[in-house]
C-alpha cells in the first residue's frame, strides 16, 4: 500500500374592514316565534377505539452512490467509525465482504500504519482499513481511518471518478484542486478538497494516463 490515507414563505394576511352607515328607520317589531317542542334525546353507544397498528420502517437500502469515495471517508460512514458500523452500512449496499483479514499485528499486513494491530475488509477492490491506534480521526481505539479503490471497481467518488478513467478527465472535474506529480512508476496525485485529500496514482503524468487506484485517510508507508 503506498500509502492511505426554508425558503421561508411569507404569508400575507388581507384584512377587510367593513363600514356602513347607521340607520335610523323603525322597522316593525319582529314575530315572535312559535313554541317547540322539547327535543328527544337519543342515547348512543360509542365503541372503544381500536389501536392503531403501527407500521414498521422498511430498512434503507444503499446504493454504490451513497457509498461515494470522499475525502473524510465514504459518503454514508466517515473515518472515525466503528468497525461495526463500518461494516453494517457497506454490507447494506453491497452484501457481505468478499474479503477479511481479521485484525492481526500491523508488520504481518504492511508497514507504516498506526496502532498495534489493523485489520482490512474488502468489497471486490475496495479496502477499508481499520486499526486500533491513535489516528487524525479517533483516539487509541478501532475505528475506520482509510481506503483504497483499485481497478475494476464500481465504487466512484460523488464525480464518477473511478480508476480506469485518465488524467485528462480527472483535469476537467477537479481542475486546479488536481496536482500530478511524476514518480518513477508513472505519478501520484491529490485532489484537495475541504473535507479532505483524496490521493492516487497514473501509469504516467501525461494527459493520457491511467489512474490505477484511488485512496484516502491517514498515510500509511511502506
Amino acid at each position: 500500500m503506498r500509502r492511505t490515507i426554508a425558503t421561508a414563505s411569507c404569508l400575507v394576511a388581507l384584512s377587510a374592514i367593513l363600514s356602513g352607515c347607521a340607520d335610523t328607520t323603525t322597522r316593525p317589531a319582529r314575530p315572535t316565534a312559535s313554541p317547540t317542542a322539547p327535543a328527544t334525546t337519543t342515547a348512543t353507544t360509542t365503541a372503544p377505539a381500536q389501536p392503531v397498528a403501527r407500521r414498521s420502517t422498511p430498512p434503507t437500502t444503499l446504493t454504490g452512490e451513497d457509498i461515494a469515495l470522499r475525502g473524510n471517508g465514504l459518503r454514508a460512514v466517515r473515518f472515525g467509525a466503528t468497525p461495526d458500523k463500518t461494516l453494517q452500512t457497506l454490507k447494506t449496499a453491497y452484501g457481505n465482504p468478499t474479503a477479511d483479514t481479521g485484525w492481526k499485528p500491523s508488520t504481518d499486513i504492511t508497514n507504516g500504519c498506526p496502532g498495534n494491530t489493523l485489520r482490512i475488509i474488502s468489497w471486490g477492490n475496495l479496502h477499508l482499513y481499520f486499526t486500533d491506534g491513535p489516528t487524525q480521526y479517533a483516539g487509541p481505539t478501532r475505528h475506520f481511518f482509510a481506503y483504497n479503490l483499485t481497478p475494476t471497481s464500481d465504487t466512484t467518488t460523488p464525480t464518477n471518478l473511478s480508476p480506469g478513467q485518465t488524467l485528462a478527465q480527472l483535469r476537467t472535474t477537479y481542475g486546479k484542486r488536481t496536482t500530478i506529480t511524476p514518480t518513477d512508476n508513472g505519478a501520484d496525485f491529490t485532489i484537495t478538497l475541504p473535507e479532505g485529500n483524496i490521493l492516487g496514482t497514473a501509469t504516467n503524468p501525461t494527459p493520457t494516463g491511467t489512474i490505477t487506484t484511488i485512496e484516502a485517510g491517514q498515510t500509511c508507508e511502506n
